[in-house]
């Protein structure tokens, strides 16, 4: 069970929305550090609806630390969280993986130091596995066709108050 969350009820509703009903969705939760990114990503994988709509399972993989173009890491990570084979020249078991899947989320938490291969790998990744959605916390869009960024700001002066 994760923390409750204040002031960002809309953007947990249009994240597990988007993510329930837009078959292989990419929703991008964007933003400065601090704002709330990963704790609205995990509200969302918790949520009883999502849940229910990837039979195929949640997973959630972190890239912090993961820099610049560095693909094979991005790759690795991605293949340990999700329990994928090992990565071998040649090929890419996360594409099998996800192919084989079926309807299942995986959330790409602290992307923003490997965008450019988050993004390259997501690419095709996509291409081969339609039914997997793709939640990513990142401070940048990946600019990849059909992403979904909803921004996040500071809270409400309503929610706030409820802090103290």
């Amino acid at each position: 069970m994760t923390r409750p969350l204040y002031g960002r009820d809309r953007e947990l509703a249009l994240t597990c929305e988007t993510l329930r009903d837009e078959p292989g969705a990419l929703v991008t939760l964007l933003g400065p550090p601090g704002v709330g990114k990963t704790a609205l990503a995990l509200a969302a994988l918790d949520d009883g609806g999502t849940r229910r709509a990837f039979p195929g399972g949640l997973y959630r993989v972190s890239l912090g630390g993961a820099r610049g173009g560095d693909a094979p890491a991005v790759r690795a990570r991605v293949a340990d969280a999700l329990g994928a084979p090992a990565l071998t020249t040649g090929d890419d078991p996360v594409a099998a993986w996800l192919a084989s899947a079926g309807r299942a989320l995986v959330l790409l938490d602290e992307c923003e130091g490997a965008c450019e291969a988050a993004a390259e790998a997501l690419a095709r990744w996509r291409a081969v596995a339609a039914d997997v959605a793709w939640l990513v916390t990142s401070r940048r869009a990946l600019g990849l066709q059909g992403e979904r960024v909803i921004a996040l700001g500071g809270i409400d002066p309503a929610s706030a108050n409820e802090l103290i």
